[in-house]
């Protein structure tokens, strides 16, 4: 029988066929956010994943491009660097095309397939480079002084309503990312402007900047957080 997996069943499976030390588990599985007897969400698993790959000495990879084109990546924030490194190392792949289906269940199936690809690299289905992205990054120092030198420039603080009133650039509008999910041409009218687009780390701005140059925007670009105070906006 094909049955979802519980947190607590997953870890097991894990232990048992990928990782057997019991004390690196518990540290892997110590950041889990969902109760043990809760049936376990592709989110949950990948946060899972990745750490136990850390533990045993596994580095990330750099060239997490493949990720941005998840449209849901960033439903949850804490999840995000933690999906986008099992989906382009090819241990878990996407529900449907742009989707990785965070809250989506796991069966055991799955399971399987997700921990085999973890241990054996060869198995591993790495997805393809996506197309090459025709918006820019900009460093914030240099975002700034082109701000003052150009008030036509439009800076879009893609964070949350919430996040935007708690601090936010001065003169920034903000449009959340959901909110350009519905329709990125709610940004602004003109398809020529230039944007700067903010957020806390530069994973919603990437989002973003997708949305928008597939919309037809032309002058897109993100803006980095600052190195010294990475998070401000």
């Amino acid at each position: 029988m094909n049955e979802y997996l519980t947190v607590e069943q997953f870890v097991a499976l894990l232990g048992h066929s990928m990782y057997a030390a019991e004390d690196r588990m518990g540290r892997a599985d110590s950041e889990v956010s969902q109760k043990p007897q809760e049936l376990i969400m592709r989110k949950t698993a990948a946060g899972i994943i990745h750490r136990a790959l850390l533990l045993t000495g596994e580095a990330d990879e750099e060239g997490i491009d493949a990720a941005w084109q998840l449209q849901d990546l960033y439903t949850c924030k804490a999840c995000v660097n933690h999906i986008a490194q099992v989906y382009s190392k090819g241990i878990m792949t996407a529900q449907e095309t742009g989707l990785f289906g965070v809250d989506e269940k796991i069966n055991r199936e799955e399971a399987e397939e997700i921990i085999q690809r973890g241990i054996d690299k060869r198995l591993r289905n790495s997805p393809k480079p996506p197309v090459p992205a025709i918006w820019k990054t900009i460093p914030w120092q240099e975002a700034q002084r082109m701000l003052q030198a150009d008030r036509r420039i439009l800076p879009v603080d893609v964070r949350s309503e919430e996040a935007y009133c708690q601090a936010h650039r001065k003169g920034s509008v903000n449009v959340p990312l959901q909110a350009l999910f519905k329709n990125p041409c709610c940004v602004c009218a003109d398809r020529k402007a230039v944007l700067f687009l903010y957020c806390e780390r530069g994973y919603q701005s990437r989002i973003a900047a997708d949305l928008l140059t597939k919309a037809g925007y032309k002058n897109v670009y993100v803006v980095l957080p600052q190195t010294d105070e990475a998070g401000k906006v």
